[in-house]
């Protein structure tokens, strides 16, 4: 257990964090006028292919609940343990990463995800880094 928070409460903060842009992202594939907050905010209406990307970014965040979740003995949605291991680090990286695009993003106002973004990568290293449950 990290000393400020539980594996538990990291995982389970990720995972609201996480479900709340799955939100977003369907209602922007449903059109919902909120383009200017996505995709480098250049259409209020998404066209096609963003909205294609919405649907795999959706498939994204739910692996990315799933290896968090696992790992944190939350929920086993897979039986191996190395394998939750090496997807929270995995996904670590990639929101670390993600807090540097949506940084250098042109839309002022996509630059508002940064610290929801923040917190979720400090989430998933607090689990990625914690030790192997026993059970």
């Amino acid at each position: 257990m990290n000393r400020f928070i539980s594996t538990r409460t990291a995982s389970i903060i990720a995972t609201v964090i996480i479900i709340g842009y799955a939100i977003f992202q369907l209602c922007l594939i449903l059109g919902a006028p909120w383009g200017y907050y996505a995709w480098g905010g250049a259409n209020e209406v998404l066209p096609t292919p963003f909205r294609i990307g919405s649907a795999i970014s959706i498939l994204i965040y739910f692996l990315a609940i799933s290896m968090i979740l696992s790992r944190a003995n939350v929920k086993k949605v897979f039986k191996s343990e190395r394998v939750a291991y090496f997807g929270a680090w995995v996904f670590t990286v990639y929101f670390f990463v993600g807090i540097l695009v949506n940084a250098a993003s042109r839309s002022a106002v996509e630059r508002y995800n940064v610290p929801f973004i923040l917190v979720l990568a400090i989430m998933f290293l607090i689990v990625a880094k914690s030790k192997r449950s026993k059970s």
